[in-house]
């Protein structure tokens, strides 16, 4: 593709040949090869030298950057692109270069301070099992078809998400869930893109060492539903909010698109008429729309009920008319990619009906998928472990409109990979126990290299017995 058509009418300034035909573009210099538009974004000066060098002894052809006087531009073959904003630029320049895939994919933003990998995963086993193949992009990957394709940021670079989007539509995947993150909103990584719908979580104290304050985070989340939303190509656009969070509240007020809200409220679009959440899981009669669901689900406490109602609501939206679901899939405390902070610690075991645990306990998570063990205090990181050996078959179950029955169990291929597809496309969350151990019985406190090797003790079981906390996994 050639330089002026992935530049025109884009606040730019140049330096060189437009005409020079483009064959890739990169931002890690590493990544560069010859033919390529780099774009470079480091803030330091010095940094920003050294990747721009790298890129062009690679064979990179023309070169974005933020400023002309760190830079040499009397290079030969070089063509130059000054940009304010060269991660915005980024965001046009990968949309055209790629096709603008967005505009075909049905793209779902998730953001939100918790819930946001819970439902992708729930979404993409909705759009699965009714059989529309579905991708993830968020936290722990980016996976099309089943295959992961990327690690990496929550919200990747720009460039990495329409490639993404690009090659599920080429694998013929049209429905893709992904986390939308506040500083991936701050710093433009989104703005090209043309969401179908959107959805708001929640909003607790996080990242405020990147924002500064509560009301530049929430800023960040509302541009979402605001700005980028509205614009959007595709048609019967519409935003999913959680109406019983006080920020929750004030999105659905700005909002201008068609809207959904969710919550435990019943004033809500959509809300539980009637629910049980323990241990065992959740029992569930939802009005979604006016409509009565059952929901039976492995996963625990209220803040899974919440992504649950989140994903029926968005799902109905979307025309997916479902007249129950129901799960077999490994149960999953408090959700996947939130279990490290203490309040989601809480509330994904308690809800209201669930257990509590003491202030003075330790928890233990262990996701045993034959991945990975977590293990952490009350307050504190989780941190990871090591690796246990024995695979789970999880499976999923909806029954759709019709009243087909869709279910299957499988392996995990691959015991890094934390979704699985198999046949009709079911996703698997992975298994949790939750132990507990007292105060009291907490090892002595004489460093934490012997308080590592005591947790792995008791998890493991390092008696002649075997065992420990968790016995017998497989």
């Amino acid at each position: 593709m050639k330089l002026d058509e992935l530049l025109a009418s884009l606040d730019v300034r140049t330096d060189g040949d437009l005409n020079v035909e483009i064959t890739g573009l990169s931002y890690d210099s590493r990544q560069s090869k010859r033919g390529h538009l780099f774009f470079s974004m480091a803030r330091d000066a010095e940094k920003n030298r050294a990747n721009v060098s790298d890129a062009l002894s690679r064979g990179a052809r023309a070169v974005v950057v933020r400023g002309w006087d760190d830079v040499e531009l009397a290079r030969p073959a070089v063509t130059w692109v000054g940009s304010e904003r060269p991660r915005l630029l980024m965001g046009a320049v990968a949309a055209r270069f790629f096709g603008a895939p967005s505009e075909r994919v049905d793209l779902i933003g998730i953001t939100g301070t918790s819930g946001k990998t819970t439902t992708s995963y729930i979404l993409g086993s909705i759009f699965e099992v009714a059989g529309m193949p579905a991708g993830i992009i968020g936290t722990i990957g980016i996976f099309v078809a089943g295959k992961k394709i990327y690690s990496g940021l929550t919200t990747p670079e720009s460039l990495d998400f329409e490639s993404a989007l690009a090659q599920m539509e080429r694998e013929g995947v049209r429905h893709a869930a992904a986390e939308v993150s506040s500083i991936g909103l701050a710093e433009g990584r989104v703005d090209a893109l043309n969401f179908r719908a959107c959805m708001f979580t929640n909003l607790g104290r996080d990242h405020l060492d990147y924002h500064g304050t509560i009301e530049n985070y929430f800023a960040a989340k509302l541009r979402l539903f605001t700005e980028i939303l509205p614009r959007s190509k595709r048609a019967n656009t519409v935003a999913i909010v959680r109406g019983d969070d006080p920020f929750g509240r004030r999105v659905l007020d700005a909002v201008k698109t068609p809207k959904v809200s969710f919550g435990m409220d019943r004033s809500l679009d959509v809300y539980p008429e009637s629910f049980e959440a323990d241990l065992s899981g959740i029992h569930a009669t939802l009005s979604v729309l006016g409509k009565k669901i059952k929901i039976d689900s492995p996963l625990i406490g209220e803040i899974n009920l919440l992504n649950i109602l989140g994903a029926s609501g968005l799902s109905a939206a979307l025309g997916i008319e479902l007249v129950g679901i129901g799960s077999r899939a490994q149960r999953v405390a408090g959700g996947v990619g939130y279990v490290h902070r203490r309040r989601k610690i809480f509330r994904g075991q308690g809800g209201k009906a669930g257990v509590r645990p003491e202030l003075n306990r330790i928890v233990r998570v262990g996701i045993d998928r034959g991945g990975n063990e977590v293990a952490g205090r009350i307050g504190m990181n989780v941190r990871k472990v090591h690796d246990i050996g024995p695979k789970v078959e999880p499976d999923v179950l909806l029954e759709t409109r019709d009243g087909h029955i869709a279910s299957r169990s499988c392996p995990h291929p691959d015991a890094k990979d934390p979704r699985s597809s198999c046949g009709n496309g079911a996703i698997s969350a992975p298994r949790v126990r939750v132990q507990h151990q007292r105060q009291a019985d907490r090892p002595p406190q004489d460093g934490a290299h012997r308080r590592r090797q005591d947790l792995r003790k008791r998890l493991h079981g390092g008696g002649e017995h075997g065992g420990g906390l968790w016995g017998n996994l497989g």
